[in-house]
């Protein structure tokens, strides 16, 4: 059984009945004597058999979902050179020195039942965990396996060695265990999801970025050890252990990857997806965790600790959770809510929503049409520029930049409580150095720095 990678390979076999598996990249494969079976991936390049003998040697395609070997021989076409060649999902077979109506469906293999048994990839005679058309659970050896999903929802463990493991059809999900080897996933079609599970190492540090022909690579730097190779995966999940960790979360527009997801555990760890165009989704749960996102819409959470966090581009969706936490939204629309905890919450620009929740908050709304909602606590707003709102909540609250009069611009939304009309807020309304204090309950208020109660109008105010 021979196996490439990513790159452009060169396979050749012996004299004896071989598998070979291109796996992506643009290949070149001879099969040599006997009969021999080229396996097709779903992240397969355009690869090239030199030397098929029709009626001797097989094309696999059970992983890809054929429903016979009628429909597989129906995508059979004739190259501008003669040559015959198959189209297989994104890549493709060339056959060269074979004519299109040599090839029949004695050629290719479609049913899972009719596949040869073939040894794992350690080479020891053990058959392949191999799945059916439906749901499968396959877990390999201590050895270097092949797993196959072929169609339905499966999960594929590789378990111990440098495994290699095939989604097929459907949505799969290929887990890998950091300290298992260094393996290689194709996801196939469908949504699929890579699980790489927990270092338990202080420290530990990752890097996620792209290799080659599609592929991305996930794998430890500065010490830190374990490699996977990763093609036709959608989600990549990354769930650490109880110590401070780090991923580094690089370009990755080339591949199939839409999501990336790091739960990060107990300790103090760090994300860093600045220079990502794929969604982010980051949960920090214990330790003071620190989150850079990238440009898509990234949902990033601390959890407890003290936690800084920054969405940079898209839309994002931030919250702090318990302790003192610094969010700050960047580009975008986001919402932003720092929960428990005495929290430092900036939108930048974009229409923000940043809600303070439980404790002393100061909210910086930044650039764009904001809203502002403290909760309970002494909060401290700073609209910004744009058409802001600020919704009333409990404590002592200072509102730096309310701009009031004639035209609505910024706007205090007392919704919570009984007021009707501007005369309601005006008989409650006191002038100080510090601006007009509006007294809305005997233990709330809200200060308008640098506004007079006679500068108010009844547009000022949502009831």
């Amino acid at each position: 059984e021979l196996f490439g990678n990513s790159g452009k390979d060169n396979i050749s076999g012996g004299a004896g009945d071989d598998f070979i598996i291109g796996q992506s990249g643009e290949d070149t494969l001879s099969g040599g004597g006997g009969a021999d079976v080229f396996v097709a991936s779903a992240g397969q390049g355009i690869d090239t058999i030199t030397d098929f003998q029709v009626g001797v040697d097989k094309i696999d395609l059970t992983a890809l979902g054929f429903s016979s070997p009628a429909a597989a021989l129906s995508r059979v076409f004739s190259q501008a050179n003669g040559d015959a060649a198959i189209r297989v999902l994104k890549g493709q077979f060339n056959f060269n020195g074979v004519q299109s109506f040599q090839l029949s469906e004695t050629d290719f293999l479609t049913d899972p039942a009719d596949r040869l048994a073939r040894p794992s990839a350690a080479g020891g005679g053990t058959p392949a965990p191999q799945g059916t058309a439906g749901a499968d659970r396959l877990v390999g050896t201590a050895g270097a396996d092949t797993l196959e999903g072929l169609a339905g929802d499966d999960v594929l463990t590789g378990a111990g060695g440098n495994d290699i493991i095939n989604g097929g059809a459907g949505n799969d999900v290929m887990v890998h265990n950091l300290g298992d080897g260094e393996d290689v996933v194709d996801g196939g079609a469908g949504r699929d999801t890579v699980q790489i599970n927990g270092s338990n190492t202080e420290g530990a540090a990752f890097d996620l970025a792209a290799a080659n022909a599609g592929a991305v690579r996930f794998q430890g730097v500065n010490g830190t050890t374990g490699k996977i190779e990763i093609t036709n995966t959608e989600v990549i999940e990354v769930n650490g252990g109880g110590f401070a960790e780090t991923l580094s979360v690089n370009d990755m527009s080339a591949s199939t990857v839409q999501d990336v997801v790091f739960n990060g555990g107990g300790g103090a760890d760090t994300v860093n997806a600045e220079n990502t165009n794929v969604d982010v989704r980051f949960r920090g749960d214990g330790g003071n965790d620190t989150a850079f996102g990238g440009r898509g819409s990234d949902n990033l959470r601390g959890g407890d600790g003290d936690d800084t966090l920054q969405g940079r581009d898209g839309d994002d969706r931030i919250l702090g959770d318990n302790g003192n936490d610094q969010i700050t939204g960047d580009r975008g629309n986001d919402f932003i809510g720092g929960n428990f905890g005495n929290d430092n919450l900036n939108g930048g620009d974009g229409d923000d929503q940043l809600i303070g929740n439980h404790g002393d908050d100061v909210l910086n709304a930044g650039n764009g049409n904001d809203f502002l909602y403290g909760g309970v606590g002494n909060d401290d707003f700073t609209g910004g520029d744009g058409n802001d709102r600020f919704l009333a909540g409990a404590g002592t609250d200072v509102i730096q930049d309310f701009r009031a009069g004639a035209g609505v611009v910024d706007q205090l939304d007392l919704t919570p409580f009984t007021f009707t009309n501007l005369a309601d807020i005006q008989a409650i309304t006191t002038d100080t150095a510090g601006g007009a204090v509006i007294q809305i309950s005997a233990t709330d208020t809200i200060r308008l720095v640098g506004v007079t109660e006679a500068s108010l109008v009844e547009d000022d105010f949502i009831f």
